[in-house]
């Protein structure tokens, strides 16, 4: 979608999260306790549709982190004039380790160390569209239309735009380590959606008021920041991309075992996977979580980027979000959890919602969200026999 046309599909797609947004923070109020996804369908719908969320949820958060992290080195080496296909490789398992062990001390270590990160990250990124809104000259040739584009390109850009707006649904998975989760939960989850919405709708307009030809730029936001404020915002810029994409990899290995321990029942992959530490850490999901993670950043390097995996990542979330839906309706039709009838409301929505955005898949995705559907119940199929 070329210029001014992709604010519209940020608009849009948050728009249509919006309903989703809302079925977690009451989700998340009801089940004060860890789980998130998973235990809302296991509490609907029994075990097999759980586990069949749990593991697709957990799958797809692993190629998140790995095409991240890939993405995060690529970046970073290349500012720097590395390109080394070994260096980075081994700069991203170094990455992988140093984190993992970090994050395994302890949630609260992981909640300063993400807190302090994204505030690093948010200052540099909110000063560019002030800068655009103060700017004095711009472009003459900037675009000055902003219709809304329609067809397959505007469902073909949407599955991005949910990848970068996807995340608010990670805030009810540790809510029994959240102080006062009655409150919290939900106004964390429907905040954080606003916000990142707003931000990247901001951006996506100071990017493209700065750049009429945006769609040939590698580092929109640093060319951006270069023709607002000199070299200096530019040098800035390109650190802060750094450090966003650092607190995203901080993010995604702190809550991706999260979704891994919740398999660890009997009824499902078994091996105590949720077992917690003293200090509340999940740490033999963890070590299976580092392990996958370490072989996918291997065989990345080997056999080329997974950047194209973000599609597929993004499909396999519409698809837990639509299983959330329907477990939020299901609950309240039937007044579990202390849910009413009255709370059912905005499931319908998100559903619509999630079948415009399934939309806008390719057609061997689908196909590919079934197949990863398909080897978790072969692995728990094999756990059970063992």
């Amino acid at each position: 979608m070329p210029g001014a046309q992709g604010i519209w599909v940020y608009l849009v797609v948050a728009l249509l999260l919006f309903p989703t947004g809302l079925v977690f923070a009451r989700l998340g109020r009801a089940f004060p306790i860890d789980g998130g996804p998973y235990l809302y369908a296991r509490a609907a719908f029994g075990n097999h549709a759980a586990f069949a969320v749990g593991f697709t949820t957990y799958v797809s958060a692993l190629f998140s982190t790995a095409t991240v992290i890939v993405g995060l080195v690529e970046n970073t080496s290349a500012a720097h004039g590395g390109d080394s296909p070994a260096a980075r490789c081994v700069a991203e398992l170094a990455l992988l380790t140093v984190l993992c062990i970090a994050l395994s001390l302890g949630l609260r270590l992981s909640a300063m160390t993400w807190s302090a990160v994204t505030i690093l990250k948010s200052l540099p990124l909110l000063a560019l569209p002030i800068a655009a809104v103060f700017a004095t000259t711009a472009p003459s040739s900037a675009p000055r239309t902003i219709a809304p584009g329609v067809g397959p390109a505007a469902l073909g850009a949407a599955l991005p735009v949910l990848f970068a707006l996807q995340g608010f649904e990670v805030v009810p998975l540790p809510a029994a380590q959240v102080k006062n989760p009655h409150r919290n939960v939900p106004l964390a989850t429907v905040g954080s959606l606003v916000f990142a919405s707003l931000l990247y709708m901001a951006l996506q307009a100071a990017c493209v008021h700065a750049l009429p030809d945006l769609a040939t730029h590698e580092l929109p936001l640093a060319d951006a920041a270069r023709v607002y404020g000199g070299d200096t915002f530019y040098r800035l810029m390109v650190a802060t991309t750094s450090v966003s994409a650092l607190g995203i990899v901080i993010g995604m290995l702190a809550m991706t075992p999260r979704y891994l321990a919740p398999l660890g029942h009997d009824d499902a992959l078994g091996f105590r996977l949720d077992e917690l530490s003293a200090r509340a850490v999940p740490l033999r999901a963890f070590a299976v979580t580092y392990v996958l993670l370490f072989a996918m950043l291997v065989a990345s390097a080997l056999w080329g980027s997974i950047g194209n995996l973000l599609a597929l990542s993004s499909l396999s979330v519409t698809a837990q979000y639509a299983v959330t839906a329907m477990a939020l309706f299901k609950l309240a039709s039937q007044r579990q959890a202390n849910l009413s009838p009255v709370d059912r409301w905005p499931a319908p929505l998100a559903l619509l919602s999630c079948a415009v955005l399934a939309c806008g898949s390719s057609k061997l995705e689908i196909p590919i969200v079934a197949a990863m559907v398909a080897l978790g119940f072969g692995a728990r199929w094999l756990g059970r026999r063992r």
